[in-house]
């Protein structure tokens, strides 16, 4: 664990704050009775709330969660929950086999009411693809960050019977099956099931290559996506195939990961392009994505509601959409980071009924639900609140525990991007307090106009300027002297060359504004300052968002803060 020296610093976001209520959850979210399998549900309309297991809890659930544990030890430089990754680890290593390295629900499920999926009865007996992701996903992040041989073992049998799987037309592949049987083998006219099975592998396999050189991974990455990009349907309307926005977002940044590593300017295009219409037609200016953009699937009454998952998968496209050369993305990434992704974890949970006794069995439990469930992420959240009465799960409202884990995933992304060196030098590209090896990064927003960097290397130093900022207006000092601000292009300040031990000041005026915006039926009425909303109307009513009139003041609150960072830290 390293640390930045104590320094009066001022009291805004700090990210690091949502990764430590992750915690919390990751931790306590298990069922010890069931060998630790994670809880899929919570039912929390009802008293008392109570928690229910389903399929996910497997497979998909298990790697989500062990995904979520690496992101919050990166951001707190901790090695926490250790207990509770080798628990998850273990439930993914029961359920793997041992002839083709694939990840299989069991023969039998112990949980009621099971409702068998759409690819039939057998379901309990596949390898679901999108298990496999996720399970993949935390076994290859364990073992990059641990060295962990049995993690590592595990994840490259994954590699091996994917590439198995693949079905090759030309430079396209696609899978045939959303659930893999026992003893699959693909035929060469197997047509495919396109979907997020196919889709959530991309930025796995991306960033494997990126980060280990296993050509295999970015052969199966390129084919992927060029199969997305051929067969996606029209740029002007939904994804077509089996998608919901959290498995859209999710494919468009691992083709624009594919992109930036070998080049395709006509990808990234493509994904720009589908990506715009998601923002404005599934989207809001401060980071809601509904669910699914398929209103056939709602009831009479029903209106969408936003998945975590998508949220913080939207973030992660507009990410690497800006660092495939589209800068002014960055405004889109902090705006989402700021707002809706950190609104929707869940703080307080005094409006949970939990004063009767309910029953105890393998499938529910009501057993201190409430205090399991602090640091959880929003599965179904309103506009304005945690808890949205009309959501597709009404009657019986719930949080999807996907949620939480890609929650922390999506945090994680915020505050490792928003402050990167590269060729280029160091780059402040989100206007969020943290600490790297190379800079630290104390931001003064929203209650000013105001970012300091001290440079804790020799280098180039580029600080991003908001959209809502006239580049006239920026001005910089370091040392009590005037720096020169160079625009580089639009979007960001070049402020030159910088000793280690600088500290460069950039201000600029914070504005104010207020936005009107029509979502499922309701004008929303947003007041900002700068990229932070303060104040929404209508308000919610039961666990409300954006109840932060205290942030819409002119001088920021400071305190003595350390920022901790990890000596090798991931660049997912």
């Amino acid at each position: 664990m390293l640390l930045s020296p104590p320094m009066n610093s001022p009291l805004t976001l700090d990210l690091r704050d949502n990764a430590r209520l992750s915690v919390n959850f990751l931790e306590k979210n298990l069922d010890e009775k069931q060998g630790y399998l994670p809880w899929f549900k919570t039912h929390y309309g009802e008293d008392p709330v109570r928690n229910r297991h389903t399929h996910w809890d497997f497979c998909e659930n298990p790697g989500r969660y062990t995904y979520g544990i690496v992101c919050v030890r990166q951001m707190l430089a901790q090695d926490v929950l250790q207990e509770t990754e080798k628990r998850l680890r273990d439930v993914m290593k029961a359920h793997f086999s041992e002839h083709d390295g694939l990840n299989y629900r069991p023969k039998v499920s112990p949980f009621e009411n099971y409702v068998p999926h759409e690819t039939g009865p057998n379901i309990l007996h596949e390898a679901e693809l999108w298990d496999n992701r996720s399970v993949y996903m935390g076994l290859f992040l364990t073992a990059l960050t641990t060295g962990n041989p049995e993690a590592k073992k595990l994840a490259e049998g994954m590699i091996d019977a994917l590439d198995r799987i693949a079905i090759w037309k030309g430079n396209e592949c696609h899978f045939g099956k959303i659930g893999v049987p026992p003893g699959y083998k693909p035929s060469a006219d197997e047509p495919p099931l396109f979907g997020e099975t196919m889709g959530g592998w991309v930025t796995p396999l991306a960033n494997t290559y990126r980060l280990t050189g296993d050509a295999r991974a970015l052969r199966l990455a390129e084919g992927l996506s060029n199969f997305a990009v051929k067969n996606g349907g029209p740029l002007e309307g939904p994804m077509e195939g089996r998608f919901n926005t959290h498995s859209v977002m999710f494919i468009l940044a691992g083709i624009l990961r594919t992109a930036r590593i070998t080049g395709n300017r006509d990808h990234v295009e493509w994904c720009r392009r589908r990506f715009d219409w998601y923002r404005w037609n599934e989207g809001t200016s401060f980071g809601w994505y509904s669910e699914t953009p398929h209103d056939a699937k709602l009831k009479p009454g029903e209106i969408q509601s936003a998945e975590t998952c998508a949220v913080a998968d939207a973030l992660d496209a507009a990410i690497q959409l800006a660092r495939a050369g589209l800068p002014r993305y960055w405004n889109e990434a902090e705006r989402i980071a700021r707002n809706y992704l950190v609104e929707a974890q869940l703080k307080d949970v005094s409006w949970m009924k939990a004063t009767k006794k309910g029953v105890e069995n393998a499938t529910f439990s009501t057993d201190r639900i409430p205090e399991r469930l602090i640091g959880c992420y929003a599965g179904w959240g309103a506009v304005n609140d945690f808890v949205n009465p009309k959501a597709r799960a009404s009657g019986l409202n719930s949080i999807m525990h996907c949620c939480g884990p890609q929650g922390a995933l999506g945090v994680f992304l915020a505050w490792h991007h928003g402050l990167l060196r590269d060729e280029k030098g160091v780059r402040v590209n989100l206007l969020l307090s943290r600490a790297a090896s190379f800079a630290r990064v104390d931001s003064y927003l929203p209650h000013e106009g105001r970012v300091d960097v001290r440079m804790d290397v020799c280098d180039r130093l580029a600080v991003r300027v908001p959209d809502w900022v006239d580049p006239r207006n920026v001005r910089a000092e370091s040392g009590g002297k005037p720096v020169d601000v160079r625009m580089e292009g639009f979007d960001f300040a070049d402020l030159g060359f910088h000793p280690r031990g600088a500290i460069v000041t950039v201000r600029f005026p914070v504005a104010k504004i207020r936005r009107k915006e029509a979502v499922e039926g309701t004008i929303y009425t947003t007041d900002w300052r700068g990229d932070t909303v303060v104040s929404i109307d209508p308000p919610g009513t039961v666990n409300p968002f954006f109840a932060r009139k205290s942030l819409d003041n002119d001088r920021a609150p400071m305190g003595e803060r350390d920022y901790a960072y990890p000596a090798n830290e991931i660049d997912w």
